[in-house]
C-alpha cells in the first residue's frame, strides 16, 4: 500500500511537471522600457484598423509568453524610450513593426518573415538586419544623427523612405531594384 502511495504521487508530480513544460514559454526582454510597452500600453493591433487596441499580455499575468507573441500581428512601440527588442524575433506572425523614435543602435529584424512593413525611423540606428524577411516591401527609416547605417537581406524592397542628414551614410545592396526610394534631407 505504501508503495502506491508513492508511486502515485510521483505520477502526480511528473505530470504537473510535464504540465507546466508544456504551457507557452515566458520570454526574456532585457530592455525593461520594452517589457513596460507590451505589457502596460495599448502597442498590439487585434483589428486590423492600425490602431492599438489591447496590450500584447493577452492573460493579463505581466509577461508575455510564446503563446501571446504568436499572436500579435501589428506592433506599434514608438517613443518609449527602448534601447533594445531583444525578444521581438518571438512574435514570428508580425506584419508591421512601429519601433519609431526610441533609442535604437541596432535592430536585427531577421526572423520576422511575415512582416511586411517596418517603421524605424528617429533612432540611432547603425545596423539594420532584414536578413530572410520575403515579404518585407516598406522600410521607412528617418535618421536623426550622423552615422552610417549597414542595411542587409534587402533583396524583395519595393518602397524605402528615408531622410537623414547630409552627412548620414546608408549602405544598401541592390538598392536599384527598388521601385520607389524616397530621400531628402
Amino acid at each position: 500500500m505504501n508503495r502506491l502511495f508513492v508511486y502515485l504521487k510521483f505520477i502526480s508530480v511528473l505530470f504537473l511537471a510535464l504540465c507546466m513544460v508544456a504551457n507557452a514559454q515566458i520570454i526574456d526582454f532585457p530592455d525593461a522600457n520594452f517589457k513596460n510597452a507590451l505589457v502596460n500600453t495599448l502597442c498590439a493591433d487585434t483589428d486590423g484598423d492600425n490602431i492599438g487596441d489591447a496590450d500584447a499580455d493577452l492573460n493579463n499575468d505581466g509577461e508575455i509568453d510564446s503563446d501571446e507573441a504568436l499572436n500579435v500581428m501589428n506592433l506599434n512601440v514608438s517613443s518609449r524610450q527602448i534601447s533594445s527588442l531583444s525578444g521581438i524575433e518571438k512574435f514570428k506572425n508580425l506584419v508591421i513593426l512601429d519601433c519609431s523614435n526610441n533609442q535604437l543602435t541596432m535592430l536585427v529584424a531577421q526572423g520576422l518573415t511575415k512582416l511586411i512593413k517596418l517603421i524605424c525611423d528617429g533612432n540611432q540606428l547603425t545596423s539594420l538586419n532584414v536578413q530572410g524577411l520575403a515579404y518585407l516591401e516598406f522600410l521607412i527609416l528617418l535618421c536623426k544623427s550622423t552615422h552610417l547605417i549597414k542595411c542587409t537581406g534587402t533583396d524583395k524592397f519595393e518602397k524605402i523612405i528615408l531622410r537623414f542628414k547630409s552627412t548620414y551614410k546608408f549602405r544598401c545592396p541592390r538598392i536599384d531594384k527598388f521601385r520607389s526610394i524616397r530621400l531628402w534631407e
